[in-house]
């Protein structure tokens, strides 16, 4: 789907995670069990960068959520997937609508209740419009979907307000290609 290729900055307004099998804060002496599982959603507006669309796409919305599983051995890294919603409408009184998913790694610098993230994400995309879309005469267009390679990196900070549940601020880069 030729529509949607380029690149995009999302800008997350909310940032919220969670550590799922987190223990709450312990003193130094005592030892914790390592934080299992991070799930973070962050919705945000996504601006084109890319100047040959700028014409055609709007700002986008949409949601990005991210899974980290840190690795034992070394819990600042490990895998990570990631699920990214986004709404775009266009010039053509319709929007398109794109879905990407990707695997990747991560990066986490802990400060006690402060949180810094990076993530890289790799992987592909669906997109499509979400009304049909008609030539003058009526007909349908023959491609009205598609889909691609994604890629995506991330940056965000976060402060927890309990040992559970935080939130923040962060960038994400799209690029749809």
């Amino acid at each position: 789907m030729r529509y949607i290729r380029g690149l995009a900055l999302a800008l997350g307004v909310l940032l919220v995670s969670t550590r799922i099998g987190a223990q709450p804060a312990q003193s130094e002496d005592a030892e914790s069990e390592p934080t299992l599982l991070s799930i973070q959603m962050t919705p945000g507006v996504e601006f084109p960068l890319q100047g040959d669309i700028r014409p055609l796409f709007r700002l986008a919305y949409g949601t990005d959520i991210i899974a980290r599983l840190p690795l034992r051995s070394l819990p600042a890294i490990g895998p990570a997937a990631g699920l990214a919603y986004t709404l775009a409408p266009v010039r053509a009184e319709t929007s398109v609508s794109t879905i990407g998913v990707g695997l990747g790694g991560s990066a986490v610098l802990d400060m006690g209740r402060v949180l810094v993230t990076g993530t890289v994400l790799g992987g592909g995309y669906f997109g499509f419009f979400n009304q049909k879309q008609n030539d003058p005469e009526g007909n349908p267009y023959d491609d009205q979907s598609g889909a691609a390679g994604y890629i995506s990196a991330a940056v965000d900070a976060s402060f927890f307000v309990t040992p559970f549940l935080s939130i923040g601020l962060g960038g994400l880069y799209h690029n749809y290609l």
